[in-house]
């Protein structure tokens, strides 16, 4: 069953999940396909401030490039093999990088997607309605 989540701060709802199963001591990996956009730029930078301020995030894994959903796919492999303990998607494409998410989630990661959907139903979703 898909969660559908909206009004939360990602890094937020990331920890919580995360803490459902470790103590203090995070690691947060973050995937995002675009660069240069003025609202992505900002969502990484204030992730960078939560967790810092937090006191609770070891470390940030931060997959941040221009790319398709193949090499997200690869980015979100490489975040895996890092051993995070959660990840904040902003996805490429809503069931491209699905295979990734359900081997995140497979190995015990939580998965949070924001700003757009995945079909993933392991995943947790973060999302507005823009139209209204």
């Amino acid at each position: 069953m898909k969660r559908l989540l909206q009004g939360t701060a990602a890094l937020g709802l990331a920890l919580g999940f995360a803490g459902m199963a470790h103590a203090e001591g995070y690691k947060i990996g973050i995937s995002n396909t675009v660069q240069g956009n003025g609202w992505r730029e900002e969502m990484v930078c204030a992730m960078k401030a939560q967790a810092l301020v937090s006191g609770k995030v070891e470390s940030l894994n931060i997959a941040h490039r221009n790319t398709d959903a193949a090499g997200q796919l690869e980015d979100i492999r490489n975040l895996i093999q890092a051993g995070v303990n959660a990840i904040v998607v902003n996805p490429s494409s809503a069931d491209g990088i699905n295979s990734a998410i359900k081997e995140a989630t497979d190995a015990g990661i939580v998965v949070v997607a924001v700003d757009q959907a995945v079909t993933e139903p392991s995943a947790y979703i973060l999302s507005n309605n823009q139209e209204q």
